[in-house]
């Protein structure tokens, strides 16, 4: 009699979680790529508000910290203005293989997981080659909290894909 209730009861879908983390992957791949798409065509007005923000703020006698952060940051956007072909194509590539392998890890398989880190980690190499010390403020470091933890989400579902 017991056996018979438990075949009724639904069986956990051991991929349950990577489903979920690759819903959210899809929505960040589409975020990602609609701020690629307005930073490669919009980076001299980017540019041109970030200069404007900052003469506002020294008018005002604001600073200190947040101005220095400014400062590197619109130096880090003026590096990648020059770059912005480069850095548009391999953002795309990137969302290409993170989404390429959201899908392969949505059917069980371990490569999507190795096509899903390239495409999370190549992007941010090339920021760290290219663009260097002025990347890494406090916004930068902010902003990799979120890749960063789903690195860590996906890698403990690794042994659940083939």
């Amino acid at each position: 009699m017991d056996t018979h209730i438990e075949n009724l009861m639904p069986k956990p879908d051991p991929l349950k979680f990577i489903k979920v983390l690759t819903i959210l992957t899809f929505i960040g791949c589409a975020y990602v790529g609609y701020n690629s798409f307005q930073g490669y065509f919009n980076s001299e007005k980017l540019l041109s508000d970030m200069e404007k923000g900052m003469m506002k703020m020294e008018d005002a006698g604001q600073g200190g910290m947040f101005m220095n952060a400014m400062k590197e940051t619109y130096q880090a956007m003026k590096i990648r203005d020059e770059n912005k072909t480069l850095f548009f194509i391999v953002e795309m590539l990137g969302i290409g293989l993170c989404l390429y392998g959201a899908i392969m890890m949505r059917q069980a398989k371990a490569l999507g997981y190795y096509l899903w880190m390239t495409g999370e980690i190549v992007p941010i190499l090339l920021t760290f080659i290219l663009i260097g010390g002025p990347a890494f403020n406090i916004m930068f470091y902010f902003g990799m909290i979120i890749p960063f933890a789903f690195i860590i989400m996906y890698t403990t579902q690794l042994k659940k894909l083939q």
